[in-house]
């Protein structure tokens, strides 16, 4: 059983010491209180030699360090997964930017981490063997109601793989360095790649790390052509800088593994003075850590990334683009004033570059407008009328926008798919506030985009993460157009079943934020999947399950106010479904805490959605 923590600043000074079990030495002295005293003596054996368990008498000591602190747990018993436990909670104070000496001295981000790390320690990761199960019943059960065959796969193709030889430049050329970096920074990979292969026959790592970076990201585009993944394998291990080569190394490993994109983001988070020190370097050193150690893990990374490169060009944008998407969507509290301010910004900045047919800048700035329109309703004071018309404007110019997203060759295609299910999500939120079936429309090229998935997924050109992430988002709409056709598919089952795995599930010891989305899109896919089996008695507990999951998730986020209130949103549109007075109390419970919270959109949208709930219910009762 876990006794209590401690969480140091990185010299081993205690800034947090939380005692649930009162512990004495054999002295009668307070075991927490010693402890916390000759923290500094375990410092460096934890840098140096990665100490991770310490077994006393009693007591069992479990440490995680990171750039900016130590974090001890203590159990009076030795527990298998206490040790990823504890890297897990470092990580995520790590992840939210706090700053050792502002915690030592600030009553109120000591009370805030606290509430995360005990989040931590009360919840439980949720079960996979759940997800499986109701997968394996729905699958036996819908054939009692209507089955729609949906083509999901397309025929496989082979890819069209390149040797490194064929891309060097047929005559004679010069590579001149700062050409070649201006081609970098616009992503025009094969200009870039065509030129650092003139510079591939010396010793610096620089240029392979580049060469490797950029065949990787080539890889990840809409462009056909891809470099031998053997070729870059063995370019990697000729480069003899090991941060660089293990970055690299697992990353193209990412393309058919998802443990190597948790490894990936684990290595940066747990390395951020490394990556600091690097990135500050030369002109083409920066440029090339940049690349290396991107995609930013962090809003602090994404930032600096941004401020060294210059505005004007793609990578940029790209960078900026993360930074913006990271404090919308992760930010403890994001106050309205700035959410109106990134509209007013993004929509200026799509409009511009696509006026100027930079197809690629737009998308970008597209991504990160879309995902802050579809978060609206967890602004506080905003009403869902002003909502309503903000959300129009994106949707009368998406004519325009899907052109953008149509031309973009340089985005990679996981940040392309990202932006459609974000237009989807602002449809869905349209939906609500109008009482109208605006999704349904969408279906052709909802399956058009899950085909393109699968695709880029056989021919190797999708991260396995990204897919997973995508294609559960993905599904959750095919489920939902499907329920309101009173219609089910084997193939959506498939699909899912394919995605829920142990590897994925492992994202929750990473990153709690990123998987609880994974998570209720899962769930809201299984929700429209019970809801049109037949068998009503069959259907109401398998709702009644995954409801309960849905609020599991939902209680571990408390610490994440934007993905809560999204998952919020999701759970008092499932309990409408159970059609019971218990979830008609459940609801008002849960608008009375939206509305103590000033979320005025969301107390409006759940009234809207509970509107039609209450005369169903009335009538049931009645009947």
């Amino acid at each position: 059983m876990i006794i209590g923590y401690i969480l140091a600043d990185s010299g081993g000074t205690p800034i947090i010491i939380r005692e649930y079990v009162p512990v004495l030495t054999k002295e009668g002295r307070n075991f927490f209180a010693q402890i916390s005293s000759v923290m500094y003596s375990f410092v460096e054996g934890l840098v140096h030699s990665r100490l991770r368990h310490v077994e006393t008498e009693s007591i069992h000591l479990y440490f995680a360090s990171s750039e900016n602190f130590i974090f001890t747990l203590f159990s009076d018993s030795e527990e298998e997964g206490l040790e990823d436990l504890a890297e897990r909670i470092i990580l995520e104070i790590e992840r939210f930017g706090y700053d050792p000496i502002q915690l030592q001295i600030d009553e109120t981000i000591q009370a805030e981490v606290m509430d995360l790390i005990d989040r931590y320690l009360r919840v439980p990761p949720p079960d996979i063997k759940l997800v499986k199960d109701v997968l394996v019943k729905v699958k036996g059960l819908i054939g009692h109601g209507r089955v729609r065959k949906i083509d999901l796969v397309p025929p496989p193709e082979k890819p069209r793989q390149i040797d490194i030889e064929n891309i060097r430049p047929k005559k004679t050329a010069f590579a001149d360095v700062q050409s070649v970096l201006k081609n970098i920074e616009e992503l025009d990979y094969k200009n870039s790649l065509s030129k650092l292969v003139l510079l591939l026959d010396g010793e610096s790592d620089i240029w392979k790390a580049l060469f490797v970076k950029l065949a990787l990201m080539l890889m990840e585009s809409d462009q056909p052509e891809m470099i031998n993944p053997d070729a870059l394998r063995k370019m990697i291990n000729s480069i003899k800088d090991i941060f660089l080569q293990r970055l690299l190394e697992l990353e193209i490993d990412e393309f058919s593994s998802v443990l190597s994109s948790m490894n990936r983001s684990k290595l940066m988070l747990t390395n951020k003075t490394v990556v600091k020190s690097y990135i500050t370097r030369d002109l083409e050193d920066s440029i090339a850590y940049i690349l290396v150690a991107s995609p930013p893990v962090d809003v602090e990374l994404a930032r600096m990334y941004a401020k060294l490169l210059p505005e004007s060009s793609l990578l940029h944008s790209l960078y900026r683009s993360y930074e913006i998407i990271y404090h919308i969507l992760y930010s403890y509290q994001l106050p309205s004033d700035t959410w109106l301010y990134y509209i007013g910004d993004l929509q200026y900045k799509v409009t511009k570059d696509y006026q100027n047919k930079r197809f690629d800048e737009a998308v970008l700035w597209l991504r990160s407008w879309a995902t802050t329109l579809s978060v609206a309703y967890t602004q506080q004071k905003i009403g869902i009328e002003e909502i309503k018309e903000i959300l129009k404007l994106f949707v009368v110019g998406w004519k325009n926008w899907k052109k953008a997203l149509d031309k973009a060759q340089k985005v990679p295609i996981a940040l392309r798919a990202e932006t459609y299910l974000r237009y989807l999500e602002i449809l869905r939120l349209l939906s609500i506030i109008t009482a109208k079936d605006l999704l349904s429309k969408e279906w052709r090229e909802i399956i058009g985009w899950t085909r393109r998935l699968n695709k880029y997924r056989f021919l190797g050109k999708i991260k396995s993460l990204d897919y997973a992430l995508l294609m559960s988002w993905m599904v959750s709409f095919i489920a939902e157009i499907l329920t309101k056709r009173d219609e089910a598919s084997i193939e959506v089952i498939e699909q899912l079943d394919d995605i829920v795995n142990e590897d994925v599930w492992t994202l929750w010891n990473l990153s709690p934020a990123l998987f609880a989305t994974y998570y209720s899109n899962i769930l809201w896919a299984l929700i429209q999947l019970a809801k049109v089996i037949k068998l009503k008695t069959v259907s109401r507990e398998l709702l009644e399950s995954i409801i309960e999951e849905l609020e599991k998730i939902r209680e571990a986020l408390k610490g994440y106010p934007v993905i809560y209130w999204l998952i919020t949103l999701r759970l008092v549109q499932s309990l409408t479904l159970l059609e019971v007075k218990e979830a008609l109390e459940k609801i008002s419970e849960i608008r009375k805490e939206a509305e103590e919270a000033g979320m005025r959109a969301l107390c409006e949208m759940i009234d809207k959605i509970t509107e039609h709930f209450r005369e169903r219910l009335q009538k049931s009762i009645g009947a």
